[in-house]
């Protein structure tokens, strides 16, 4: 769990204050995740919002300041692919899952595309 604090990782200009209508999860201190060999937990405490990772003897608590707000998927890639504890599979997933769509749509209009690039050539 070495790294940025989750505010400085979240950062952008898109990013919002955390708040009530901002903020979307269970911050009971009940929900968690599990990673490895690591444990996750969320909580809220004198209306602050909190993320608290344990693994092993490594403790640290990080105050929740900003949430991630709308961002382009490149803006999303390249913050995953920079940063150095994310894993191989989900950098692959995440360039898997941004080629779908486009590909979806090529495929649906392609005979749509041909007749448009070979009326644009027909007309130079």
């Amino acid at each position: 769990f070495d790294g940025p604090g989750l505010a400085q990782v979240a950062g952008g200009d898109a990013d919002l204050a955390v708040g009530a209508t901002t903020i979307k999860g269970d911050f009971s201190g009940k929900a968690s995740i599990a990673y490895l060999g690591g444990q996750g937990t969320f909580e809220r405490r004198d209306g602050k919002h909190f993320m608290r990772l344990e693994r092993g003897q490594v403790k640290r608590t990080y105050e929740i300041t900003q949430t991630i707000g709308s961002q382009t998927l490149p803006v999303i890639l390249s913050s995953v692919a920079t940063n150095p504890d994310a894993s191989l599979a989900l950098i692959a997933t995440s360039v898997v899952l941004a080629m779908v769509p486009p590909l979806i749509f090529a495929i649906v209009f392609q005979r749509f595309l041909t007749r448009g690039l070979v009326a644009a050539l027909g007309k130079g």
